[in-house]
């Protein structure tokens, strides 16, 4: 089964966005997180397949990420 994590801090876009893939990807496990902490912790546990990041997260941006 195919993994995507969406990293994105606006939780009003993170949260259309996991829905548009999973109501047309229904065979997809979408994660999400808000941070670059939550992701690396989540990459480290099982990599995604996929990743999705905001490259302007609050914290740890995503090219630091």
């Amino acid at each position: 089964m195919l993994r995507v994590l969406i990293v994105e801090d606006n939780p009003i876009f993170r949260e259309a966005f996991r829905q548009a893939l999973q109501g047309r990807l229904p065979f997809v496990v979408i994660e999400e997180t808000g941070n670059g902490e939550g992701a690396l912790q989540r990459i480290n546990e099982a990599p995604p397949d996929l990743l999705f990041l905001d490259m302007r997260l609050v914290g740890m941006n995503g090219l630091d990420l």
